[in-house]
């Protein structure tokens, strides 16, 4: 059976469109064996047929281009009459259709056929035009449509051409050329130093499209923070990164123009660990980003001299989005060197950014250590706003923030109209001593918190195995924690005080708060209390 492919262009049609753009630079390099849709353009793959995206480097007027879309053999019908390998999109009326393309052969020249029309088994041998499709390095031609919205139908006269991009420009329109804007994907050895690399990639592309870096397990260092204003993605597979060398920021944001403002990026960290961070892990640098950031399974290690915030808004944009799952986060407690954990005073409120967007910390399964110890823990451009939300859950949280205002910390220090709470399962520590108790949510809402003191192996050092003691009868879940550490459980609490020396806050065994505590066992401030 023949195989072929139809691609056909979904959001083009619209009339008064100003220009449509597929690029195929920009998608994943592989074989498509299936229906997909992107960028708005849906590829159906028939009778077997594979599209394939591989990559090959070429420069077109100024413009260079990584990947090219693979036709292959002759387009056109089969004798049973099915398409082949033909390529379909709707355009507007009056419009410019641009196309990179050359020979998929190196020493002869094809032809593309461009039909403007019902694309028919009789109307085959007629194309309304055709492009030549020159052998060796690709060039742009340009076809003219001058009716009424259309369909469009490419497909090659003779065996495969190969096409790097398509640009449809209404008339009137912008100047069909395209942006040099093109994604980086970079896939380093161990011993790299991640900044030179990335920079020594953006000489040639300096404002990429999105940037992509896969590490191996290993030691890399970084001494250039990564400046750029797209989407940035580091998949560690278990790689550890020395930052102690740098001098600014490891994500720093680049500048944005005044029709920016507002743009929207995101920022992802996943299965590696990042030590002696000086400065902010990511700055805003005081531009006017929105924001969804998350990590996950990764360690970062704060040595900041500069006593920066780990995550730096301040002063401009915000994060929407905030998500730290199976992580820890800790700084050195041998010196005050911590800046905080997260600011965005002066910045735009998210709402202000898009006022269709909220606004969310989520910690869960994490290990946070000695960060902003005995200060606020975040730094709101607007706190208590019922956009907001916070969720901690499961998670080991020592000597962070202010004693027993961890989560109100997290709001800025305030307890209003805040609109969503979700804080269950938690160890809070402060100075040695547990303050689960102390850590009681605003609006009513009480927290299922878990009374235990926590000794990790050697946090100086990054060594967060740990043991927790708690009460008799206290369960302890089988993961609490950066789930990457070692758990071990012991029961009892040192030290007892009688009920005239405690407070009069009170709690049962089962964590359940008592009012009026009778003749038992009790917990109050995070020691056993015995009520004769």
């Amino acid at each position: 059976m023949k195989k072929i492919f139809t691609l056909i262009a979904m959001a083009a049609m619209a009339i008064g469109a100003n220009a449509q753009t597929w690029n195929f630079s920009e998608w994943e390099a592989k074989e498509y064996e299936e229906t997909f849709t992107k960028d708005g353009l849906t590829v159906t793959a028939t009778s077997g047929a594979k599209v394939t995206i591989d990559g090959n480097n070429k420069t077109v007027d100024d413009v260079s281009y990584t990947q090219r879309l693979k036709t292959g053999g002759t387009g056109g019908f089969a004798e049973d009459g099915t398409e082949q390998r033909t390529l379909k999109f709707d355009v507007p009326g009056n419009a410019t259709i641009d196309i990179i393309l050359c020979s998929a052969s190196s020493s002869e020249d094809r032809t593309l056929n461009v039909y403007f029309n019902a694309f028919t088994a009789e109307s085959k041998g007629d194309p309304s035009t055709t492009v030549p499709a020159v052998a060796g390095s690709p060039v742009k031609q340009t076809v003219e449509y001058k009716g009424e919205a259309t369909t469009i139908t490419l497909c090659s006269a003779k065996s495969g051409v190969n096409i790097y991009a398509i640009y449809v420009t209404t008339a009137g329109g912008t100047d069909p050329t395209p942006s040099d804007s093109q994604p980086i994907d970079l896939t380093l050895e161990a011993g790299t130093d991640i900044g030179k690399a990335l920079a020594t990639a953006m000489e040639t592309n300096p404002t990429p499209s999105t940037i992509s870096v896969s590490l191996a397990a290993g030691a890399y260092t970084t001494s250039l923070p990564i400046v750029a204003g797209c989407d940035i993605t580091i998949n560690g597979n278990g790689a550890e990164i020395d930052a102690s060398a740098l001098s600014e920021a490891f994500i720093k944001l680049a500048d944005l123009t005044e029709e920016e403002y507002g743009k929207k990026v995101n920022i992802t960290f996943n299965d590696l660990t990042i030590s002696g961070i000086p400065y902010q892990l990511i700055y805003a640098n005081k531009q006017q980003y929105l924001m969804n950031v998350k990590a996950a399974n990764s360690i970062f290690g704060i040595n900041g001299a500069a006593k920066k915030a780990t995550f730096d808004c301040n002063g401009g944009g915000n994060i929407a989005h905030l998500i730290i799952d199976g992580c820890t986060i800790y700084a050195n407690p041998a010196v005050d060197m911590n800046g905080g954990f997260f600011t965005s005073q002066s910045s735009k409120a998210v709402v202000e950014l898009d006022e269709a967007e909220t606004e969310s910390k989520e910690i869960s399964n994490s290990t946070l250590y000695n960060i902003t110890y005995n200060r606020t823990v975040n730094s709101l451009r607007k706190n208590s706003q019922e956009y907001q939300s916070y969720v901690v859950k499961n998670c080991i949280i020592v000597n962070c923030g202010k004693k027993g205002q961890f989560l109100k910390g997290l709001n800025a220090g305030q307890a209003g109209k805040t609109g969503n709470w979700n804080v269950d399962g938690n160890i809070f520590n402060f100075d040695g001593g547990d303050i689960s108790t102390d850590e009681l949510v605003v609006d009513g809402v009480t927290l299922n918190n878990i009374p235990g003191v926590v000794t990790f192996s050697n946090p100086e050092t990054g060594d967060f195995n740990y043991n927790v003691k708690v009460s008799e009868g206290v369960t302890v879940p089988a993961s609490i924690g950066d789930p990457r550490w070692r758990q071990t459980v012991t029961t009892g609490i040192s030290e007892v005080k009688t009920a005239a020396e405690s407070n009069d806050v009170w709690y049962n065994l089962q964590g359940v708060r008592v009012d009026q505590p009778v003749k038992g066992v009790y917990v109050s401030k995070g020691k056993k209390v015995i009520v004769k």
